[in-house]
């Protein structure tokens, strides 16, 4: 319509036509991030732990960290990613002076149990990791769970 306006030689029309035609696909766009929130975002997640964060504590992603990279945001806080070094996180990992962020299975196991506080953010209902290892649920958002290591008092 836009450049049939313009053949038309009125411009001025086909501007606004390509105007509203874009305001609509915004509108369409803002609507589908509101319906895909909780798929997308981990802000209720990350709210639930933040009830019961204190300075010290630690939270873990199982998976990649860019699935659950907005814990970082809502959370203002350092997180780690457990498995090896893959995703984004890879190639800055490998710099000499880079913090420790990715934790193995074994050093996962040790960080559980030991006596400070550990969330772990995963997209699995009954994680692998966990089996054997004493674990309370926390919250439970757009299809991933959070989990802790210790009974938490409401």
């Amino acid at each position: 319509m836009n450049l049939w306006l313009r053949y038309k030689r009125k411009p001025e029309y086909g501007n606004m036509l390509l105007a509203g035609m874009m305001v609509a696909l915004l509108a369409c766009v803002h609507s589908a991030f509101v319906v895909f929130s909780p798929i997308l975002s981990s802000k209720p997640l990350a709210t639930a732990i933040k009830q019961h964060y204190q300075p010290g504590d630690v939270i873990v992603i199982d998976g990649q960290y860019h699935e659950a990279s907005t814990l970082n945001f809502y959370l203002e806080a350092r997180v780690r990613v457990l498995h090896q070094p893959s995703g984004n996180l890879w190639y800055g990992s490998k710099f000499p002076d880079a913090p420790h962020v990715f934790e193995t299975p074994a050093s996962f196991a040790q960080l559980w149990n030991s006596p400070g506080k550990v969330f772990l953010w995963t997209g699995e209902d009954n994680p692998k990791e966990l089996i054997g290892l004493p674990h309370y649920f926390l919250a439970r958002s757009g299809g991933k769970s959070v989990f802790v290591n210790r009974e938490l008092v409401r």
